[in-house]
C-alpha cells in the first residue's frame, strides 16, 4: 500500500498529466484490517485542512487514491481516508469520507 499510494502522491511522469493531489502532500502511517479496510493517513505540513476544490476535484482525488489501493493490493477491498491522522466527513465538501470506501468499478474499467 506505501509504494503504491508514495507513486500516487508523486504525481505523474508523463508531460501533460496532472497531480491527484498538491505538492507537499505525504503518506504517513498505513494500516491493513483482517477485514480488509486500509487506512491511509495522508498528511501535509502547515496545512490543517486537506486541500479545497469543487465536487469534481475531490471525487478525483478521493477516488484515484481508493482506486490506486484496492486495485493494486488485492488484500484491501475498502480504504479510510485520514487527514493528518483523523478521518473527517469530508475533505471539500462534496463526498461522505465517515465509512470506508470502495473503488469506482466503473471508472477503472473506462481507463
Amino acid at each position: 500500500i506505501r509504494k503504491v499510494v508514495e507513486a500516487l502522491l508523486a504525481g505523474p511522469r508523463a508531460p501533460g498529466l496532472a497531480r491527484s493531489f498538491p505538492r507537499g502532500v505525504t503518506l504517513g502511517s498505513v494500516q491493513l484490517g483482517d477485514d480488509g479496510v486500509a487506512y491511509v493517513d495522508l498528511r501535509w505540513p502547515d496545512h490543517p485542512d486537506p486541500p479545497a476544490g469543487g465536487s469534481t476535484e475531490e471525487i478525483q482525488r478521493v477516488y484515484s487514491l481508493v482506486d490506486t489501493v484496492v486495485l493494486n493490493v488485492p488484500q484491501a477491498s475498502r480504504v479510510v481516508l485520514l487527514w493528518n491522522g483523523v478521518q473527517r466527513e469530508t475533505f471539500s465538501g462534496h463526498l461522505d469520507l465517515s465509512r470506508p470506501l470502495v473503488p469506482d468499478r466503473a471508472a477503472a474499467a473506462a481507463r
